[in-house]
């Protein structure tokens, strides 16, 4: 397993959380947000789990790899209104597909 945590997705890592800036999401939609995740391969399998009480009505769909190194993270609005864009901490592991 890898995690990002900042640093290189090393083997067996300790769970530290990597920060991200999430851009503002419109109500009623879906964005994908891009994370730096160094050592993720494309078809890895990723799970991605938010460090905190994410805003109500945001969602995070099924992340996957994208390119190498790089995990795209769908973020779902499913509120009437706006949610502003902020800070927000969440893991990002890597699991090899074979």
């Amino acid at each position: 397993m890898r995690m990002f945590n900042g640093q290189p997705c090393p083997q067996n890592p300790v769970a530290t959380p990597g920060t991200v800036a999430i851009n503002a999401v419109a109500a009623n939609t879906t964005v994908l947000d891009t994370v730096a995740c160094p050592g993720a391969r494309v078809g890895d399998f990723v799970v991605v789990r938010p460090n905190g009480v994410p805003e109500l009505g945001m969602m995070f769909g099924a992340a996957r790899v994208s390119a190498a190194n790089v995990v795209e993270v769908p973020i779902m609005n499913t509120t009437a209104a706006a949610l502003p864009a902020a800070a927000q901490t969440y893991d990002v592991m890597c699991l090899p597909s074979s």
